[in-house]
């Protein structure tokens, strides 16, 4: 995990067990999320840049970004770093997953500092292993699982580092995880993971433009996708 001010404090620094616990806990997650939603109910659509890019989502659950680090991990054997809000790494497990996952930690009050930490990830990564950083946008789960203001970090990166952005629209996350619920609903609650057309930031006017853009794709998608779960339900 990274911490700002410092340098990097990879999971591999951390005493021997918290390494254990960290890995103990993923892969027990990573057993729940297969057994409940991969094996039966996850939809998986797109393909991926072969490339380095920057990731944008809708964070409306618990799940979202522990959902994505799985797929991209077993689905696309990718590998990506997610940024993580400084208080969501306080509680004990989310904490540990993030370190499991060596997250970048971002403060509210330096998240300049942030972006320009993602862009030393891409910029100190292998070309080869085709990085992807992780960013919600919205910087903290949608209450109602509806759109709600963006900031231009990801696009902002993305332009410094000459890539893309590729929206990703989570179906059924806020359905089947909101943040006022304490454990997930996991009966009949079925997962839909779309990975959209990239987009490129200098082909909009600023960085906030870019990101509205791809922030309104991923939200088209979902709100089609409850619109469809909605007739179901009603027939």
């Amino acid at each position: 995990m990274t911490e700002f001010p410092g340098k990097f404090q990879y999971s591999e620094t951390r005493p021997v067990l918290q390494r254990l616990y960290g890995q103990l806990l993923y892969s027990a997650f990573e057993l729940i999320l297969w057994i409940s939603w991969f094996r039966r109910r996850c939809q998986i659509n797109g393909n991926l840049p072969d490339a380095p890019f920057v990731l944008v989502s809708n964070h409306s659950s618990y799940l979202d970004w522990l959902f994505l680090d799985v797929i991209l991990r077993r689905n696309f054997r990718r590998k990506i770093v997610f940024l993580a809000k400084k208080k969501v790494v306080q509680n004990p497990i989310w904490g540990a997953l993030a370190k499991e996952r060596k997250a970048v930690v971002v403060d509210e009050l330096t998240k300049l500092k942030a972006v320009v930490w993602a862009v030393r990830i891409f910029q100190n990564s292998d070309p080869e292993s085709k990085q992807i950083v992780g960013i919600f946008p919205e910087g903290t789960r949608s209450r109602t699982g509806d759109q709600i203001s963006s900031s231009v970090g990801a696009a902002w990166v993305a332009r410094k580092c000459g890539l893309v952005v590729v929206p990703v629209a989570l179906c059924g996350f806020w359905e089947a995880w909101p943040p006022q619920r304490r454990l997930p609903r996991f009966r009949k609650q079925r997962l839909a993971v779309h990975f959209l057309n990239p987009i490129n930031p200098p082909d909009f006017a600023n960085d906030q433009e870019a990101v509205n853009s791809a922030m309104d794709c991923v939200y088209e998608v979902v709100h089609r996708d409850r619109e469809s779960r909605l007739h179901t339900n009603g027939d």
